[in-house]
């Protein structure tokens, strides 16, 4: 919703700097935004026309599961109507570097 007007704001037209600052005021707080920042931050060297670290493999593999962290985290504050549909895991399947 747009705090001013309180209008419902269409998804495809909102970048990712104010979703971010929706999710850590209203979603996770400051506990993942550093690390959501961190992200955009990689992505956008991606998409840059100037020189900008990327990261390693290694961190990629941190970043990746530090994302199912997160995937489990914010999976865990949904509501579920009936216990059959809560989402499980099958074990650890990581891919090791």
């Amino acid at each position: 919703m747009n705090e001013t007007h309180q209008d419902i704001t269409d998804p495809e037209s909102l970048t990712l700097e104010p979703m971010r600052r929706f999710f850590k005021k209203r979603i996770y707080g400051d506990a993942w935004d550093k690390w959501v920042a961190h992200i955009q931050q990689r992505r956008n060297s991606i998409h840059s026309f100037r020189s900008r670290e990327i990261g390693s493999f290694a961190e990629f593999y941190l970043d990746v599961r530090k994302y199912l962290d997160f995937l489990r985290y914010v999976n865990s504050r949904l509501p579920y109507p009936d216990e059959r549909y809560v989402p499980r895991e099958m074990g650890d399947r990581l891919f090791k570097p």
